[in-house]
């Protein structure tokens, strides 16, 4: 273990080299992170422009969502069901164990 660090070749010590700046780079540079058009700018003329079609945007999911999401979400008719919890398919014919001594 210890004796290896004595006698190190020029190719390890160059890679060891190389290393320690490839971890220096990654970590002072930044991850990039992808930004939308609307907010880059790109696709407005200017930030009036902007709030406009933001605001339009908010209203149709809105309408979107009163139509098949919050108002339309509730027990409908069909789903009123009355669960019978000893259907009699199951349950005729079946004889106990304790019924053959009192016929």
């Amino acid at each position: 273990g210890e004796g290896m660090d004595v006698d190190e070749t020029g190719t390890e010590r160059a890679r060891k080299k190389l290393r320690a700046l490839s971890k220096e780079r990654s970590s002072s540079r930044g991850r990039s992170q992808s930004v939308s058009r609307d907010e880059a700018g790109h696709a407005y003329k200017d930030k009036e422009q902007q709030a406009q079609a933001k605001k339009i945007a908010v209203k149709k999911v809105n309408a979107l969502m009163r139509v098949k999401g919050k108002g339309t979400a509730r027990k409908g008719e069909a789903d009123r069901h009355i669960p019978n919890l000893m259907p009699k398919h199951l349950y005729s014919g079946k004889r106990g164990n304790g019924k053959t001594d009192r016929r």
